[in-house]
């Protein structure tokens, strides 16, 4: 993977948090009967499914992370430094203790103990053997997802009593005490264990279970849900980190990035995730409120952009991708420095690693790696190594045949003037570069 910079966060849910300073609120009630008005949440995709794994054909790219976070819940939780704290659980396993044993084999065992009283939301207890529950269904491949991490690596979940899980590992695994809600949340078998038992993988993916009826432990219970419109969720009094002190939550989903400022500006909308606006709009929308004091903007940096080479051969064109000595002399053809200054007002910065530089051990780990700077030098003298070398138009040749390189891009917002910085800087840098286009509604297409 070539990295490219890393990006911002434009506006943020702190789901069961207070709202950011700059936020409309509104006020507390003064009947104790009147219901509170919703946070209303702008984002840009809606979920296909509201399992924080989802299941094969419910996945896609860019899952709507804000609406997953509202309705789940796993053994453990990060912070904004990515540090990992106990969530369902009561503590964290620790290495070399009765609750985290590396057997001589390589093989390994996990404890968690889970807090007291914890439930689901229909109210239902929630206990260890839901996480054995959650394991076999995950482990199931007909389901499409036994082969993802940490799943492929677990040998078995057990549950010697109601509040204790423990997992057993079939190889060493780092991240064995940070069992997140992505990894292995757990699943109500007293909803699902029976669709189970029917053997027929394509309806159990299809229950309404994994969307207007979806039943988690995170802090919000879904109330209401208008497919293409919004989700509706109350608090859960009984969530494992208390209830949350927002009462009320609304997420609309917003493909018109146009329309979530205009609703952003009219107060019909408290708050707008990063992927329903493009970023110029946003630091237009920063410099507004600058003179209005009308909202807040917060940057953060939580996410890498990159560029994957395609390293499936049947895929691979040309076959010169398979080749590291070409991918290193590419990722030295980029210049990153450039995509980042053109595509932010100079707020982000060139990403060597996907780990973000609020991570704690990111000094460590970027003093460990080998880093591709700017430098069309040592991108020439790569491709010149392996018989590649450039015509009189300055373009790589070898046997005739000049190296054509194509860049797929989904269509819209920011990725359209990255993909056109990038394509140039490839071409000056001597590679015959076109581009494709996929359209959005292609994006979650699995097969595409």
């Amino acid at each position: 993977m070539l990295r490219c910079f890393a990006g911002l966060l434009l506006a943020l849910v702190l789901l069961g948090c207070t709202a950011p300073a700059g936020a409309p609120t509104s006020g507390a009630a003064s009947d104790p009967r009147e219901v509170q008005r919703p946070l209303v949440v702008a984002g840009g995709r809606e979920p296909e499914s509201l399992g924080s794994k989802p299941l094969r054909q419910l996945g896609g790219a860019g899952l709507p992370r804000t609406a997953l976070r509202a309705f789940n819940a796993g053994l453990v939780l990060n912070d904004a430094q990515a540090l990992p704290h106990p969530y369902l659980a009561e503590a964290l396993p620790a290495l070399n203790t009765d609750s985290w044993k590396l057997n001589s084999d390589g093989t390994m065992e996990t404890t968690y103990h889970l807090r007291p009283a914890l439930a689901w939301h229909d109210g239902a207890s929630l206990t260890a053997d839901d996480f054995v529950f959650a394991r076999e269904v995950y482990a199931t491949p007909e389901l499409g997802v036994s082969a993802s991490a940490p799943i492929v690596y677990i040998q078995e979940v057990v549950a010697p009593d109601e509040r204790t899980v423990v997992v057993r590992w079939k190889q060493a695994y780092a991240d064995a005490a940070n069992l997140q809600a992505s990894d292995l949340p757990p699943l109500p078998r007293h909803i699902l264990d029976e669709p189970l038992r029917r053997h027929d993988p394509d309806a159990f993916a299809a229950l309404p279970f994994w969307t207007t009826e979806y039943v988690g432990a995170g802090p919000y219970r879904l109330t209401r849900w208008e497919r293409g419109g919004f989700i509706e969720a109350e608090g859960f009094a009984a969530h494992a980190g208390n209830a949350p002190r927002i009462d009320h939550l609304r997420l609309m989903f917003m493909n018109d990035s146009n329309a979530v400022i205009a609703a952003l500006l009219s107060g019909a909308v408290d708050l707008a995730t990063n992927d329903s606006l493009d970023v110029d709009q946003a630091f237009a929308l920063e410099r507004q409120w600058a003179a209005s004091e009308g909202g807040t903007v917060l940057r953060s940096p939580v996410g890498v952009r990159y560029a994957a080479l395609q390293l499936r051969p049947a895929y691979a064109t040309p076959p010169a991708l398979l080749d590291p000595q070409v991918r290193r002399g590419i990722a030295y053809a980029i210049d990153r420095d450039a995509l980042a200054a053109a595509l932010s007002d100079g707020s982000e910065a060139v990403a060597d690693t996907m780990l973000l530089p609020r991570v704690e051990y990111f000094d460590q780990v970027k003093a460990a790696i080998v880093v591709y700077p700017h430098d069309p030098s040592a991108n020439e003298r790569l491709m010149n190594q392996i018989g590649w070398r450039k015509d009189s138009e300055g373009q790589y040749r070898s046997g005739g045949a000049r190296f054509g390189l194509e860049i797929a891009v989904a269509a819209g917002g920011r990725n359209d003037n990255e993909v056109a910085i990038m394509a140039d800087t490839l071409r000056r840098a001597g590679y015959d570069t076109s581009i494709r286009v996929i359209p959005r509604e292609q994006i979650t297409d699995l097969q595409m």
